[in-house]
């Protein structure tokens, strides 16, 4: 922007910026007067690098590489993704199956191999509301089909088992009990460890009129039946059965829940076993009248109400044979 002097004969101007220029020079005469001055003008373009397409480029290129780098990185991460979900439904899918197992197991005795009291109280509700439902809608005194026949069984002299054979003799006696209770099932009944010696048959869908059938059949099996005890030892046995069926009255059937079935059913089985052994007694009413105090009368009466008739009593004891309902 500024003139200067210089001897030289040549000026050099390296790395000038792009723009437009204008080289201007003069001289000095023999007086040290200045001449007109001499111009020259000229234009430096920017290197490719610099210019506008080339930064185009450059951002284009620049965005193609930071949109496949984040395709690349999503696909990773989809990938990743999927291998964790997949990871993680496998992991639910044990847990789920671990899960169930563990309920399933909480819900059978491990000696026999029977269900237990829990799944008894988680079954129950359902079994319990359609029989009440189906006595309601036809109000008859008998639906057939419809009933739920408790059987409570129990090995006769089981302890006298454990003394003389000892516990493992024991064990095996209650695994073919149980084995054989299965075998006398029908299709959708079930058997309970209820504890001990004692076993609970539950027979749905089935009908108090001929519930003694199914007592019968037990305590007659039960007795032909042959124990292996191992090592070449081998025992029979009997048991008592006490039975009653669901609901308990037929003209107020959600009057009485279903464990006041059990409950009577344990009590005919208390009396076969103080009476006899080796044989089975039941309890039903099979008619809609609803005499006064039964409800009351089946948790402390059972024997007043079967001198009445209140309830019918059917069992295999000899004609006459009196009953001991208490100790």
């Amino acid at each position: 922007d500024a003139w200067r002097d210089t001897t030289q004969t040549e000026a050099r101007y390296p790395n000038l910026p792009a723009g437009a220029y204008r080289f201007e020079v003069r001289v000095k005469d023999w007086s040290g007067r200045p001449t007109r001055s001499a111009s020259l003008a000229f234009r430096i373009l920017r290197p490719w690098w610099q210019t506008w397409w080339f930064r185009g480029i450059l951002l284009g290129v620049s965005g193609l590489v930071v949109l496949g780098g984040l395709r690349w990185r999503n696909r990773g991460v989809l990938r990743r993704m999927v291998q964790l979900e997949a990871l993680v439904h496998e992991r639910t899918w044990d847990l789920e199956t671990a899960n169930e197992a563990l309920e399933q197991a909480s819900m059978v005795d491990p000696l026999t191999g029977l269900k237990n009291r829990r799944y008894l109280r988680l079954t129950m509700p359902e079994l319990e509301g359609r029989s009440i439902r189906a006595y309601h809608q036809t109000r008859t005194p008998v639906v057939r089909g419809e009933d739920l026949v408790f059987l409570m069984v129990d090995l006769d002299h089981f302890k006298r088992v454990n003394d003389a054979h000892g516990h493992p003799a024991g064990d095996a006696v209650l695994s073919q009990a149980a084995a054989l209770l299965r075998s006398l099932c029908r299709e959708g009944d079930f058997v309970i460890r209820w504890g001990g010696e004692e076993f609970l048959v539950v027979g749905t869908g089935g009908d108090r009129l001929a519930a003694d059938i199914m007592a019968r059949n037990i305590v007659e099996r039960v007795r032909a039946y042959t124990f292996d005890l191992g090592n070449g030892r081998s025992i029979r046995a009997t048991c008592s059965v006490g039975y009653a069926a669901f609901p308990l009255i037929p003209g107020q059937p959600g009057l009485i829940p279903w464990e006041g079935a059990v409950e009577l059913a344990d009590q005919c089985l208390y009396a076969v076993k103080r009476t006899c052994r080796n044989g089975w007694l039941g309890v039903f009413r099979a008619d809609l009248e609803v005499p006064e105090g039964l409800g009351e009368g089946l948790r402390s009466d059972l024997p007043g109400l079967v001198d009445r008739g209140q309830l019918t009593l059917r069992s295999s004891l000899p004609p006459g044979q009196p009953i001991r309902w208490r100790d």
